[in-house]
Order: C-alpha cells, then structure tokens, then sequence
C-alpha cells in the first residue's frame, strides 16, 4: 500500500509537487513563502513550464513543501535512488520521527505498525 502522496514513477515533478500542496491543504503563496521562492515561479513547476529546477531550488522546494531533500532529487531525476538504500516513504518517516526518539516511542510505533499490518493482511 502506497501513501496517496506517492506519485507513480515517471509522473511529472510539477504533478508531484502540486499533489503535495494540494493533500496539505497549503496554498501557493504559503508553500512559496515557506520555500523562499516567488509563488509565480512555484506555479511554473507545479504546471511544468519549468522541467529542470536546479538543485539549489530544490532544496528551498524541500522546505516548502515538507519532503526530504533527497526525494526532490530522485523526483527532478538527478539521483535515481532515494539513497543509503532508503525507500522514500523511509526517508519520510525519519524526517518526521526527527532527531531524537526515545525508546518507548519507538516500541510504540512498532505497535502500531504491527497493528496496521495485521489489518491490512485481513483484507
């Protein structure tokens, strides 16, 4: 099972990025704002007049729009690996897991996993 963020492979990063947007219930102006970047220029990605942001612009992307850095790159088709071995859906889950989790955390999220997983083999 795939997050609904998940784009297929080979869908356009301005698809990708929009889709982001748009499940956050963000607008344009607050994603441009967070990232740094004008929101006309934001529009051109997400409608795909610009193909190739350079990676400078995708890490500001990063920012605003919640996503790892890393995935940018493997969306705009510079890295064709999420990297360290890192599905982008790991990658999220760290980024949101932050810098430090503590041990009863993490057997919560175990629990939680398990749980889901069950259910989902029910189906």
């Amino acid at each position: 099972m795939t997050d609904s963020t998940d784009a297929p492979r080979g869908e356009p990063f301005g698809d990708r990025l929009r889709q982001l947007r748009e499940k956050s219930g963000r607008s344009l102006r607050d994603v441009a704002t967070k990232a740094g970047l004008n929101h006309g220029y934001l529009s051109q990605l997400e409608r795909g007049e610009i193909a190739e942001p350079a990676p400078s612009v995708l890490h500001k992307l990063a920012a605003g729009y919640g996503e790892p850095f890393i995935v940018l790159m493997n969306w705009a088709g510079y890295v064709d690996e999420v990297g360290s071995g890192l599905t982008e859906n790991q990658s999220r889950v760290l980024k949101y897991l932050g810098e430090d989790v503590s041990d009863s955390e993490l057997k919560a999220i175990k629990a939680v996993l398990e749980v889901l997983r069950d259910e989902n083999g029910k189906d």
